[in-house]
C-alpha cells in the first residue's frame, strides 16, 4: 500500500504489532499500516490480512491515542478513544502539535464488541521542508563537572533526520564532528502503561548533547546543524562556552527568584532573600499569574515566559536554582509546578504515570547544570512572615548547627532503622517510635531531623522547632494545602506553622515510589557537602511529577567538617 504523495512527507511503516493476552487466535490480524505525517495532522492507514475480517466477523477498527508523559496522572486512563473506522481504511488526526510525537493503538472489533489484535502507529506531525534546513533555534551551552551540555530547540520540519554536533577551540582552522544524533530513536518499555506489556517504540530524541570529553579550562565553540532525509546539512548555529568546571554547590548569583506580579508580599520575600544572600536584584523575575487558580496555565503564564527570559538574557546555561516565592502557584493539573520547573525545557518528558526518572536521583555529586535541569525549592508558607523566616533561620543554623545539634525521629520499622544507621555516622542519635502521634504521644523536644509516615497531620510538638530543623512526612497529598485557615492542614503547612526551617511533600498522589527518600536526603544533607536544594534533588526519584520542597535552597550545614570546601 503506497503512501499518498505529499511535499517531502515522511511515511513510517507499522512499527509494532502485539497479540493481546488470551486472544491467540487474533495473531497476525494486521497485514500492514503506516502514518503519513502532515502539517499539524497525521493520516493513519491500515489493512488487515486477507480473510481475517470474515473469519472473526470483524466490523470496525477502534483507534486509541496513547497518553504519555505529562498527560498522565493519578487515576487517568492511558488510552483515549479517538475514532472507530472500517476494517480496511484510514483516519486523519487533526490538531496535533508540530515537532511532537504521538502514538495510536489500533484494535479490531467484532460484532459482539470484543477487541482483537493490536497495532501501534507512530505519528510525527510537522511542516514541509523546502531546501536545506534552517538553523536550529535557542542554542546554548551549560558547562559542568561531567562535561559540557549543549542544548537547542527541535526543528518542526517533517524531513529532519537528525542533528550534527561539531566542536573546536577558538583559533582552530576547522570543526571536528563529535556526534550525529538521530531525530527518532528507540525507547524501551514505552507502551507498558497502555498495553500492560513491555514493548519498544520510537520516540523523539531530546535535543541535547553531553560532551564528556571536553577538558577543564579554556573555551570551546560548538556548532549544531540539522540534517534532512536527503543528507543536506542545515544552516549552522554556534555557541561559545568554557570547558568543564569544578564540582560545587550553586552560588548566590545562580539563583533566580520567581515572583507574582502586582503582589507586594511575593516581591517582598524575594527582595529580602536577595539582600540576605547577595542575589543580584536583576535575578528577580515577575510573572502575571491569574488570581483564580483554575485560570492558571503552567505553560502560558510561567514556563514559556521563563524560558524566554533565560534565553534572551543568556541565563539558560548559567542559572542553577529556580525559587518560586510566596504565593506562586504550587500545582498545575496533576503535576507539581516545582517538579515541572526542574525540567523547564522538556529534556526529560518520556515518563509515564509517575513522572520521568530523575538523572539526579541517588547521585552523590554536586548538582551539574550540564544535565539541562534546574534545582527548585520554594520560599513559601502559610503567611508572609513564615516565608521570610525560612532563610533567616537557615542563616542562623549555618553558623551554629551541626548534625548532632539535635536528635532524629524515625518510624520504628525496617526503613526507620536503616535511616537511624545512616545518620549515626554523623553523630546523630535517633528516636524510633510508632507512627500515630497524639497529644500524649508527641515528638521529643530535642528532635531536629524527622522523617515519618502513616497518617494525616497532627501537631507534633508544643515547643517551636529549633532553627535549622528539617522535617517531612510521607503521606499522599502531604503538600495539598499551604494557607488553609480552617480544618486540618497538610503536613507541609502544619510543619511550617510549627516552625521547621525546611520541609518537602507531594501536591498530588505521588505513589510511594515517587516520594522523596528520607534516607538519601539526610545522608546527603547532614554530610555538610550539599545544600538543601541539592540534597532534595538527589533524594527525589522523579521530575515532572508530584514533589515540592519549601526552604532556603542555599541552606547548607557547612559550619563543621565541610567549612573549608568551596561553596
Amino acid at each position: 500500500m503506497a503512501p499518498i504523495p505529499a511535499m517531502r512527507a515522511v511515511w513510517f511503516a507499522l512499527v509494532l504489532s502485539i497479540c493481546m493476552a488470551g486472544a491467540a487466535h487474533a495473531q497476525g490480524i494486521f497485514e500492514q499500516g503506516g502514518t503519513l505525517h502532515q502539517d499539524s495532522s497525521a493520516l493513519l492507514r491500515w489493512k488487515l490480512k486477507p480473510g481475517v475480517a470474515e473469519r472473526l466477523n470483524l466490523e470496525m477498527i477502534r483507534i486509541y491515542r496513547v497518553r504519555t508523559g505529562d498527560e498522565l496522572g493519578f487515576g487517568k486512563k492511558s488510552l483515549e478513544q479517538v475514532a472507530e473506522r472500517d476494517v480496511d481504511g484510514e483516519y486523519t488526526v487533526e490538531r496535533l502539535e508540530n515537532g511532537q510525537q504521538y502514538a495510536f493503538i489500533l484494535r479490531a472489533v467484532d460484532a459482539s464488541g470484543t477487541e482483537h489484535g493490536q497495532a501501534l502507529l507512530m505519528a510525527y506531525p510537522g511542516e514541509d521542508g523546502e531546501g536545506p534546513p534552517p538553523a536550529v533555534k535557542n542554542l546554548y551551552a551549560a558547562p559542568g563537572a561531567v562535561g559540557v551540555g549543549v542544548f537547542w530547540d527541535r526543528r518542526r520540519e517533517v524531513d529532519i533526520k537528525g542533528y550534527e554536533v561539531a566542536r573546536k577551540r577558538p583559533g582552530d582552522p576547522s570543526y571536528r564532528i563529535i556526534a550525529r544524533l538521530p531525530r527518532v530513536t528507540k525507547a524501551g518499555q514505552w507502551t507498558r502503561a497502555a498495553t500492560g506489556k513491555m514493548a519498544n517504540a520510537p520516540m523523539i530524541r531530546p535535543t541535547m548533547y553531553l560532551d564528556t570529553k571536553a577538558e577543564k579550562g579554556g573555551e570551546y565553540i560548538y556548532r549544531v546543524q540539522a540534517v534532512d532525509l536527503d543528507g543536506n546539512l542545515g544552516e549552522p548555529a554556534e555557541v561559545r562556552t568554557t570547558g568543564k568546571t569544578a564540582p560545587r554547590s550553586p552560588r548566590f548569583d545562580e539563583v533566580l527568584l520567581l515572583v507574582r506580579a502586582r503582589d507586594g508580599s511575593s516581591r517582598h520575600v524575594a527582595e529580602e532573600y536577595a539582600r540576605a544572600r547577595n542575589v543580584p536584584e536583576s535575578n528577580i523575575v515577575e510573572f502575571y499569574i491569574p488570581e483564580d487558580r483554575y485560570d492558571f496555565g503552567y505553560e502560558r503564564h510561567l514556563a514559556e515566559p521563563l524560558r524566554e527570559h533565560l534565553l534572551e538574557n543568556g541565563l539558560a546555561g548559567k542559572i542553577r536554582v529556580l525559587v518560586p516565592c510566596y504565593r506562586m502557584p504550587r500545582s498545575t493539573g496533576a503535576r507539581s509546578v516545582d517538579s515541572m520547573l526542574s525540567d523547564l525545557f522538556g529534556r526529560y518528558t518520556w515518563g509515564r504515570v509517575m513522572g520521568t526518572p530523575s538523572p539526579l536521583f541517588r547521585s552523590d555529586n554536586h548538582f551539574d547544570p550540564a544535565l539541562g535541569m534546574y534545582l527548585v525549592t520554594r520560599l513559601d508558607g502559610p503567611d508572609e512572615e513564615t516565608a521570610l523566616s525560612l532563610f533567616e533561620k537557615a542563616r542562623i543554623a549555618e553558623r551554629r548547627v551541626t548534625p548532632a545539634s539535635g536528635d532524629a525521629y524515625f518510624v520504628q520499622d525496617e526503613k526507620g532503622r536503616r535511616m537511624a544507621k545512616i545518620v549515626e555516622k554523623y553523630g546523630v542519635e535517633s528516636v524510633l517510635h510508632g507512627r500515630l502521634h497524639t497529644r500524649e504521644n508527641q515528638v521529643p523536644d530535642g528532635t531536629m531531623w524527622l522523617f515519618a509516615w502513616g497518617h494525616d497531620y497532627i501537631r507534633l510538638r508544643d515547643t517551636p522547632w529549633p532553627d535549622g530543623s528539617v522535617a517531612a512526612f510521607l503521606k499522599s497529598n502531604s503538600f495539598g494545602t499551604l494557607r488553609k485557615e480552617n480544618g486540618r492542614p497538610s503536613w507541609v503547612q502544619g510543619l511550617l506553622q510549627e516552625g521547621v526551617t525546611a520541609t518537602f511533600g507531594s501536591v498530588v498522589e505521588p505513589y510511594v515510589q515517587g516520594f522523596t527518600r528520607g534516607d538519601i536526603f539526610f545522608d546527603r544533607f547532614l554530610s555538610g557537602r550539599y545544600s538543601f536544594a541539592e540534597a532534595y534533588g538527589m533524594a527525589t526519584p522523579t521530575v515532572r511529577w508530584a514533589m515540592s520542597a519549601v526552604g532556603d535552597p542555599l541552606y547548607r550545614l557547612d559550619s563543621w567538617q565541610a567549612a573549608g570546601e568551596a561553596r
